[in-house]
């Protein structure tokens, strides 16, 4: 049964990640990118290591994916003081402008993953996928803390910014 399960949740993942790509790509955006955009248009500016906990980013990829939105003048790293390597990190008004883009454009792929589920299922669905990506966590340093009810929260605040 694990086997079926990790394969399942690896092929839903495929899946999923490949249709966004196709989505984003016409726009030269990544997965990865559209992911810091939208965290950061939903819960306003953040420190490094909060994004990379919020978005579920390996830090070194994360600051890789931050230096190209920066290069792109979509987001803006200021360092902070007494923690260096922790740079806040906020949208630009162009990211910001993108994101929305963005959004708009892949409303359609959310809606119809939406709408494979009753509001219950999806409910449990994505509390299910909060206890195996807490349980799967590679280690505490990569910790992902949200419990099923904050994933909830922050699935609907971001629905809101369509």
């Amino acid at each position: 049964m694990g086997h079926e399960l990790a394969t399942r949740l690896r092929a839903a993942y495929s899946h999923l990640r490949g249709r966004t790509r196709a989505e984003l790509s016409e726009l030269g955006m990544s997965s990865e990118q559209f992911i810091l955009l939208t965290a950061l248009a939903t819960d306003g500016p953040a420190h490094e290591s909060l994004l990379a906990q919020r978005s579920n980013i390996d830090p070194r990829t994360l600051r890789a994916t931050l230096r190209t939105l920066e290069t792109r003048g979509l987001v803006k790293r200021a360092k902070t003081e007494g923690q260096p390597g922790n740079r806040s990190v906020a949208l630009t008004l162009a990211g910001k402008s993108l994101q929305k883009r963005l959004w708009r454009r892949s409303e359609k792929a959310r809606a119809e993953l939406a709408s494979l589920f009753k509001p219950e299922e999806a409910a449990t669905l994505i509390s299910l996928l909060a206890r195996v990506i807490d349980s799967m966590r590679p280690s505490p340093s990569r910790a992902f803390t949200k419990g099923a009810g904050q994933v909830n929260a922050l699935l609907t605040k971001r629905s809101r910014l369509s």
